[in-house]
C-alpha cells in the first residue's frame, strides 16, 4: 500500500534538511518500488535533477521499479511540473513488456 499524500509530505518534511556528508536509510518490504520512489523525492527535493536522482538510485538498487502512484504525488508535491513522471516513465519503458507484470510493480499505475 503507498503512502498517503499527508505521508510523502511528512517524510519530505522529515528530510529537508539533510546535508550531502548525511546518510538515510528509506526501507519498505522488497526495496524495488516505495523504496526507490522516496529516494528519488528525497533526493531531487535535495537539488539532484530527476534523471540524476533515478540514475543514483539505480547504482544502489538496479532492479528499481518505481511506484508510479508515489512519483505522481512527489512529482505534485515538489512542483516538478511533470518532470519525475516523464523520468520515471521511460525507466518503465527501458525495462520492456515484463515491467507491467504485477510481480515486476507495472501495475501500480
Amino acid at each position: 500500500m503507498a503512502p498517503t499524500v499527508k505521508q510523502l509530505r511528512q517524510a519530505l518534511a522529515h528530510t529537508k534538511d539533510l546535508r550531502p556528508d548525511e546518510r538515510l536509510l528509506v526501507h519498505c518490504h522488497a526495496g524495488k518500488s516505495r523504496r526507490p520512489a522516496m529516494a528519488l523525492g528525497i533526493l531531487v527535493q535535495a537539488g539532484m535533477s530527476p534523471s540524476a536522482a533515478l540514475e543514483h538510485v539505480r547504482t544502489v538498487r538496479p532492479e528499481l521499479i518505481p511506484n508510479r502512484l508515489m512519483i505522481r504525488q512527489l512529482d505534485r508535491l515538489l512542483d516538478l511540473q511533470g518532470e519525475l513522471v516523464a523520468v520515471v516513465d521511460a525507466h518503465y519503458r527501458s525495462l520492456g513488456p515484463d515491467a507491467l507484470l504485477p510481480d515486476r510493480g507495472g501495475l501500480n499505475l
